[in-house]
């Protein structure tokens, strides 16, 4: 679905914020599909900047607790 509206977007159509849109990734609960999602929304992303340098930036950083978990340590060891 994001594609359609990245391609409406660059035919001049308003989509919404793109912040919001492309930050969806991050309620995405399967960590494999979570990061396939940020890497493909980050291609899009970069198609738009290229477009248009001033668009909105976007928050790729994970959470420190959504990192450690993916590395299978929930909390501090410290």
């Amino acid at each position: 679905m994001i594609e359609q509206l990245v391609d409406l977007w660059i035919e001049g159509s308003y989509i919404g914020n793109p912040k919001s849109l492309f930050e969806s990734y991050k309620g995405i609960a399967n960590a494999g599909l979570k990061k396939a999602t940020r890497t493909r929304f980050k291609s899009l992303y970069s198609k738009m900047k290229n477009l248009n340098p001033r668009l909105v930036q976007v928050d790729w950083k994970e959470a420190k607790a959504e990192k450690k978990a993916e590395l299978g340590r929930p909390f501090d060891l410290d």
